[in-house]
């Protein structure tokens, strides 16, 4: 009959079987040798350090490709890990990520350029790739940038505009076609007109260049 129990030797506790490490450690439990483990390293704190430093140094190459196997074959199981952790410690995450930001402004800033340096080419073919996916966020970003060179307040997101077509079901409100629509300032920004979606009414791009820089509320 197979014994499916065993008495600890450290603390006299019987348990099953698979709470003990199999070879010579088996007869203490796990429980017993994780507190004396934790016990030793308190008392030993530089000793041990010591020891992980030279064998880090003496195995560098090995323990990153012992690394590099866990994380291929584990990348569910560390996505999900990173995830919980973050859930429950976001505040804490975020908090201690703006104190960094703020003491390493200048390190940032320089290390940053000194990827874009030398990954330029690579960057902007993610951008361009990017924007010719996402039409509509290479417009939106440049009406920022046009309403930030004439120092026109307001800002507007796609979701808004999306709304608003919605609103005047989804036609160009010059021609009454069913085309697709681009975001037309009513008061244009050269005339002091404000980027904000009140200031914004939905033309093709026909009207929208007829429009021009007359004001005209088609509304």
């Amino acid at each position: 009959m197979d014994i499916i129990t065993k008495i600890c030797s450290a603390c006299g506790k019987e348990k099953p079987m698979d709470q003990f490490p199999a070879g010579r450690k088996g007869r203490h439990c796990k429980n017993c040798l994780a507190e004396r483990a934790r016990k030793y390293y308190a008392t030993h704190k530089e000793e041990y350090r010591g020891y992980l430093k030279k064998y880090t140094a003496a195995n560098k190459n090995e323990i990153v490709l012992r690394h590099k196997r866990y994380r291929d074959t584990h990348k569910d199981d560390i996505k999900q890990k990173k995830h919980n952790f973050y859930a429950v410690n976001k505040d804490k995450i975020n908090a201690h990520k703006q104190e960094y930001n703020i003491k390493n402004k200048e390190k940032i800033s320089m290390h940053r350029r000194q990827h874009y340096i030398e990954n330029q080419e690579e960057i902007y073919k993610k951008i361009y790739k990017y924007r010719k996916e996402h039409p509509e966020v290479a417009m939106n970003s440049k009406r920022r940038r046009r309403a930030l060179k004439l120092q026109a307040g307001g800002n507007f997101t796609e979701v808004e505009f999306k709304a608003l077509c919605d609103k005047y079901g989804n036609i160009c409100l010059c021609c009454k076609q069913a085309k697709k629509l681009v975001a037309d300032h009513i008061i244009p920004l050269s005339k002091g007109g404000a980027n904000n979606i009140n200031n914004i009414q939905p033309l093709c791009h026909n009207c929208n260049a007829r429009k021009s820089t007359k004001t005209i509320d088609y509304r």
